[in-house]
């Protein structure tokens, strides 16, 4: 077939189209807006699915590690009551290690720099975080970093944000 053919068959084919459009406008304005509702919902499902299978793939063994959460007053916390951990590990064989983890904003202050910070995030963990997630912190050894009450783990650019150096170790 020629160019010249089947240019004219694709301008003929438009023709039909545009004339049985014209023709049925409810039928077609009913099946056009289901084509474009459902290529619509579709786009949004998979941009969903893919998501929810993308998050904490960033650690070893991800396949290996749950979230417990729970639902109250129909919204949904990634929480778990104080002990539960304790007592998963201790009954479930299954289950080799558990730690609580949360996320809230707070309000930080530094009074030897007159800094105050307002809806600041951080996060909460159990002494066992860095057995589940690893990382090496610059200073401190993993397993202990969290162990005492009142320990915290911060990057080194948040310790030069509050305190103006990067080893803060002590303060």
């Amino acid at each position: 077939m020629t160019t010249e053919k089947v240019s004219y068959m694709i301008r003929n084919y438009l023709k039909l189209t545009l004339r049985t459009l014209a023709k049925y406008r409810l039928y077609s304005t009913i099946n056009l807006l289901g084509l474009a509702l459902g290529i619509s919902l579709s786009g949004f499902l998979l941009l969903y699915v893919q998501q929810e299978f993308s998050y904490d793939r960033h650690t070893p063994d991800h396949e290996r590690i749950y979230r417990i959460s729970w639902v109250f007053h129909d919204r949904a916390y990634a929480l778990a009551p104080e002990g539960l951990t304790d007592r998963l590990e201790a009954e479930f064989p299954g289950i080799e290690r558990a730690i609580n983890f949360r996320m809230e904003k707070t309000e930080v202050s530094v009074p030897d720099r007159n800094l105050y910070l307002e809806d600041f995030q951080v996060a909460h963990a159990d002494d066992g975080y860095f057995d589940l997630f690893p990382g090496s912190p610059l200073m401190g050894t993993p397993g202990e970093v969290l162990a005492e009450e009142g320990t915290a783990v911060i990057t080194e650019s948040m310790a030069q944000r509050l305190f103006g150096y990067p080893t803060p170790v002590g303060e």
